[in-house]
């Protein structure tokens, strides 16, 4: 299997366009009418509530704002961090997911365990603890999830 990801790749994985400003100010006018609206409905409790910064799109490591200005994104939100915002690869995943199996947090579910397999194997056998943590943790979510 490989790891290693060419410059070409990382390219093509991201808008070819960043970083490009294309309105006369920032916020342009469709940044600040949402950024308005946010304030109003939103909680600005959450990490970058108050940043002038609205995302409409994103892919990769770039995102764009409602007026089309394109940014590099160096936030890495949590669930992007290792692959970028919308890769081809993780957005095929969801969606052949989400055809079989959207939620089964309440019973037993074949995917989850499927889950729990590939990620134990992942550990290999030369580390003993970490085998042995990553064992505990599929047992505990076995019997976590059995309906009794």
């Amino acid at each position: 299997m490989r790891y290693v990801v060419t410059e070409t790749e990382l390219e093509a994985l991201n808008f070819p366009d960043a970083p490009k400003m294309v309105s006369a100010s920032y916020p342009g006018p469709k940044a600040s009418e949402a950024l308005a609206l946010s304030a109003k409905v939103e909680s600005m409790a959450r990490g970058g509530g108050r940043m002038p910064i609205v995302m409409d799109r994103a892919f990769g490591v770039t995102f764009k704002d409602p007026d089309g200005n394109t940014f590099i994104d160096l936030s890495a939100g949590v669930g992007v961090s290792s692959v970028g915002r919308c890769h081809p690869k993780v957005v095929e995943a969801m969606r052949k997911q989400s055809e079989a199996l959207m939620h089964s947090m309440e019973v037993n579910s074949t995917r989850r365990t499927e889950l729990v397999v590939c990620m134990t194997a992942l550990v290999t056998s030369s580390d003993t603890a970490s085998s042995a943590a990553s064992h505990r943790s599929a047992r505990s979510h076995r019997t976590s999830m059995s309906v009794t």
